[in-house]
């Protein structure tokens, strides 16, 4: 990972993350979505705010999911962020 992507920290339980952002017109904006491994099942979290500090950080659902089902989830957020201007965020070491 890069030295922005290292900087938003290690999340402990973390399984899998995707990072995007937002750059059109004038947009500042970053979107990361996780799949955490909790006690009794998976979680899937997301943190959002502008590109270089977070407003804010929470569970998408307060119900435990499978890891597959943790993971459909993250990508139903993944396609909703994209579908609205978000893209991947492309690491430059």
């Amino acid at each position: 990972m890069c030295k922005l992507c290292d900087a938003e920290g290690v999340l402990t339980g973390e399984l899998e993350r995707v990072i995007l952002e937002n750059r059109e017109d004038n947009h500042n904006k970053m979107y990361t979505v996780w799949v955490e491994q909790v006690e009794g099942g998976y979680q899937v979290k997301a943190r959002w705010g502008p590109i270089g500090g977070w407003a804010k950080s929470m569970p998408k659902s307060d119900v435990l999911y499978s890891r597959v089902e943790a993971g459909a989830l993250a990508y139903a957020l993944y396609e909703k962020k994209t579908s609205r201007g978000y893209r991947l965020r492309v690491c430059k070491g």
